[in-house]
């Protein structure tokens, strides 16, 4: 189906609660879903000014009803919208990745990172190039908010993809 074709919605953008920030999931209405053919755990594209993916999630229940997606700051940064901005929302079907390649957004850091690191953070989840994503984890968080973007990676080469399955040294 063609993208003028599909079924889309327009949400107003809001601020993901904490237990959900670097998951790469959107938080939207099971209504609203519905109205796009779409599930929880199913890809969806978000368009601002830049398009980008993410995994649907449920409303929780106090936004029940509401027209608005709950995402965090990296999804926002990757659609390149603030808070209270509309996006469009549709179902979206990509390919699992062959290869990722990734670097360091802070080009002064130069990082030799674990590929596994990479791979934890990445698995499961769409992305196209130019998405960032943070390579801490939450347990990680008390080291990362000192250490600001080094641990954020931006995908350098990619087409539009999901990495369901990635050996290791697909991640460079």
């Amino acid at each position: 189906m063609a993208i003028d074709e599909m079924k889309k919605i327009q949400l107003s953008v809001m601020e993901a609660i904490s237990d959900d920030v670097g998951k790469g999931i959107v938080r939207i209405d099971s209504t609203f879903m519905n109205d796009i053919d779409a599930k929880e755990s199913d890809i969806l594209a978000v368009e601002g000014y830049r398009k980008t993916f993410a995994i649907a999630s449920m409303a929780y229940p106090g936004d029940s009803g509401l027209k608005l997606v709950r995402m965090d700051g990296i999804t926002r940064r990757n659609a390149n919208v603030g808070i209270g901005e509309i996006v469009n929302i549709y179902k979206d079907y990509l390919k699992p990745a062959k290869k990722v390649v990734v670097y360091s957004v802070n080009p002064n850091i130069v990082l030799r990172v674990d590929p596994k690191v990479i791979k934890q953070a990445i698995i499961g989840r769409p992305f196209t190039q130019g998405d960032i994503f943070s390579g801490s984890k939450e347990y990680d968080r008390d080291i990362s908010k000192f250490f600001n973007d080094v641990f954020i990676f931006e995908i350098f080469k990619s087409q539009d993809a999901s990495v369901k399955d990635l050996s290791l040294s697909n991640v460079k």
